[in-house]
């Protein structure tokens, strides 16, 4: 009889961990000077809201975004 009692934790979790921080930094810095274009254009507008979530919360926010698409795509 098996026994279940052990949680094994094999090679392939770490690695996909590693990726997806890998993933998740190079879409963050892809996305920062995006974040900077559209928030200073809201500002420019006079979008008072765009002053709360900043640069790097709109760049966060995008990568949080994109990156799980991707690896939801396998």
């Amino acid at each position: 009889m098996s026994d279940f009692t052990q949680k094994h934790r094999g090679k392939g979790r770490s690695s996909g961990i590693t990726e997806y921080r890998v993933y998740y930094g190079i879409i963050f810095t892809l996305a920062i000077p995006f974040a900077a274009y559209f928030w200073f254009r809201d500002l420019l507008r006079g979008d008072i809201a765009a002053l709360h979530h900043g640069i790097v919360g709109r760049a966060l926010s995008e990568a949080n975004v994109t990156t799980p698409k991707i690896f939801s795509a396998y």
